[in-house]
Parts: C-alpha cells; sequence; structure tokens
C-alpha cells in the first residue's frame, strides 16, 4: 500500500460504505475545514466543559476562540463564565444552532483552520478546540497555527480522542492508531505521542477524561463512553 496521501485517499475511497467523496475532503479533515465539534458536549460531557471554562476563568482569560466549536456548548460555558468569546466552524447549520442557542453572546465565523489567517500573530489569549486533532489530516500544521495566533503565555486547551475511544477500530486501519471509517480519517493518541507533537509548547497537563453520552433511543444499547486526552498548555515566550 502507498504511504502517501493520494495513496491513503484512494483507500479511504474504496473502503467507506458511504458515496465517494470530494477528493478535497477524503483523508483527514483538510486544514480549511475542521467539522462542528467532536469533544465533549452538552449531552455527556457538561462537566468537563464547565472545568475547562472555570480553568480559563482562573488564568484570567478575558477571550476565547473556540475552533470547531460546532453548536456552541463549550461557547455558552465560556460566555457563562464572563469571557468573549468567537467560535469558528466550516458547518452553516451548526452555526446557525449556536446562534439561536448563545443569542448574541459570541461572534460567530464560518471557515475552518485555513481561516485563522484572519488573526494576527500573538493576538489571541486563548485557543480551545475539542476533537479536531482527531480529525485534521496535518496536526503539525494546526499547532503551528494555535501557536502563531497566540500571545506569549497564551493559553491553547484542546482534547484528542485515545486509543480508548468508542469509536477506535472502526473501518480500516489505515496507519498506526488511524482508521478509515464513511470517508474519513479519524486519529487516536497515546499520551507520548501528544507531547511529542507539542514539543514546542509548554505543556502543563494531560489528563485522560472519559464521559458517556446519553442514548436517546431506548431499543439502543448504550454506546460505549467517549475517551480523551485534555491538554493544557500555553505559548512560551521566544528565547
Amino acid at each position: 500500500m502507498s504511504s502517501t496521501g493520494e495513496g491513503r485517499e484512494q483507500v479511504c475511497a474504496m473502503n467507506s460504505r458511504t458515496p465517494q467523496p470530494r477528493p478535497d475532503t477524503v483523508r483527514g479533515v483538510p486544514m480549511h475545514g475542521v467539522p462542528a465539534q467532536r469533544g465533549p458536549s452538552r449531552s455527556g460531557g457538561a462537566p468537563l466543559l464547565d472545568e475547562i471554562a472555570g480553568m480559563l476563568a482562573l488564568r484570567g482569560c478575558r477571550s476565547v476562540l473556540d475552533v470547531g466549536c460546532g453548536e456552541g456548548d463549550a461557547l455558552a460555558r465560556f460566555a457563562g463564565r464572563g469571557l468573549s468569546c468567537v467560535g469558528l466552524d466550516p458547518s452553516p447549520t451548526a452555526l446557525r444552532r449556536a446562534s439561536q442557542r448563545l443569542g448574541g453572546r459570541a461572534f460567530l465565523l464560518r471557515g475552518g483552520l485555513s481561516d485563522l489567517r484572519m488573526f494576527g500573530e500573538s493576538t489571541l489569549e486563548a485557543v480551545t478546540c475539542f476533537g479536531g486533532a482527531g480529525l485534521v489530516d496535518d496536526v503539525e500544521r494546526m499547532l503551528a497555527e494555535f501557536q502563531r495566533v497566540l500571545r506569549p503565555e497564551g493559553v491553547l486547551v484542546l482534547t484528542a480522542p485515545t486509543t480508548a475511544d468508542r469509536d477506535y477500530g472502526r473501518g480500516m486501519e489505515v496507519a498506526r492508531h488511524t482508521f478509515c471509517y464513511q470517508g474519513t480519517f479519524w486519529r487516536f493518541y497515546e499520551r507520548d505521542e501528544l507531547r511529542r507533537l507539542m514539543a514546542d509548547w509548554r505543556v502543563e497537563s494531560v489528563r485522560r477524561r472519559s464521559w458517556s453520552e446519553p442514548v436517546r433511543d431506548p431499543r439502543h444499547q448504550p454506546r460505549r463512553a467517549r475517551d480523551s486526552w485534555v491538554v493544557l498548555a500555553s505559548n512560551p515566550f521566544d528565547d
């Protein structure tokens, strides 16, 4: 099997049970589109979101950008703590629901990671990204963009799925801890791998957290829990 991105795209397209995606959306999600939030939500991960909101407030953050904000689960909690909030997401449906929910308490932008270029260097106090590390095709570039827009000592909180997450193993394994499922690559992480990826950051903690999402249809069996690493890091001063 080819180890190039092109070869991985072909494998993913052939093995997807859904219609073949457009070429720019196969692989992990490209830099221009992080999908709606795949991290903790109000349905099951509310305590973790409340904890993160409190963490930002205690560190003196007055504003935050949530990348891949989805329907605004995290933004609602951040706004409740008095933070000025900006949400970025490529899905117009998710943003419409976020707008209805937040009622003007956050500034919402349609876009993906590549749209971070609208923010200047060293302009943001805090960035959050829930689940995006499991979906983008270039995690190193994603982290570099976060580092570019954060001020020195600016705060980053992100979640990344562990190998114990309920979706681990779905689809066809195309690389270590990486699976092609329904036209998308899903990447899962071990703690040491995350620390290596974030060697240029001041990593304060990498904790493992789990939460369960309620089953809406009583005919269905409860699904395995979500399981993620929660990373708290800061952008170091340049030497």
